[in-house]
């Protein structure tokens, strides 16, 4: 396995190394399209996204090519569990894949010497287990400030790190899980009895005979 400095320096020798700030506008979402739908699920389930870096007003990626991407995720422990996250096979440089080992954080990174050139990048999909209820956001942020993590595919090796995350690096982006609980046993068995109550009134009264008239 390649760990991320020796793949920031093999990239940056093979495309020609220098670093720029870029003005275009990128957003990161979770369809090609750039929007990030809140996604509903249940306390046992595991859910899965996809992560995209979308051009919005530029064509910048479409032109050069995205050649490398590092992330931090960071979720609530209680509510969520890590599973795993698969890179995208355009970016076959993985390195140390992603690293569950610090609770509530997920880092992964990749790189490519083919960049792909696109509007819209796939990244890596996403998986978590559902082990709390409420509301949560898994934050998706800068991995590292010391490091152009998003980096273009021209001859400067273009950052995008602080058009994505702001010029000191703290802006993230989010995906909300809203989680409904599951009734305990306890509960369904109240619900059944009640229901039953219900059925056998009914059909008590439908029993009933009409009463006759009084001549």
């Amino acid at each position: 396995m390649i760990n991320r400095r020796l793949l920031t320096g093999i990239l940056s020798i093979l495309c020609f190394t220098c670093s720029a700030s870029s003005k275009a506008d990128f957003i990161l979402s979770t369809r090609p399209d750039g929007t990030t739908p809140t996604i509903n699920a249940a306390i046992g389930d595991t859910i899965s996204f996809d992560l995209y870096l979308v051009e919005t007003n530029t064509s910048r990626i479409t032109q050069d090519g995205l050649l490398s991407f590092g992330l931090r995720g960071t979720f609530s422990s209680a509510t969520l569990q890590g599973l795993s996250v698969d890179i995208s096979p355009q970016f076959p440089i993985i390195g140390n894949g992603a690293d569950f080992s610090t609770p509530g954080q997920v880092d992964f990174f990749g790189g490519s010497l083919n960049p792909p050139k696109v509007a819209s990048v796939q990244l890596a999909n996403v998986k978590f287990r559902v082990i709390g209820d409420g509301t949560t956001t898994i934050r998706f942020g800068d991995l590292d400030s010391g490091f152009d993590d998003f980096s273009l595919g021209d001859q400067n090796l273009t950052s995008l790190d602080s058009a994505l995350f702001g010029p000191a690096f703290d802006q993230t982006f989010g995906v909300t899980v809203q989680i409904t609980a599951i009734p305990e046993p306890g509960t369904f068995a109240l619900v059944a009895c009640a229901g039953s109550i219900v059925i056998l009134r009914r059909w008590r009264i439908s029993q009933r005979s009409p009463k006759g008239k009084i001549a």
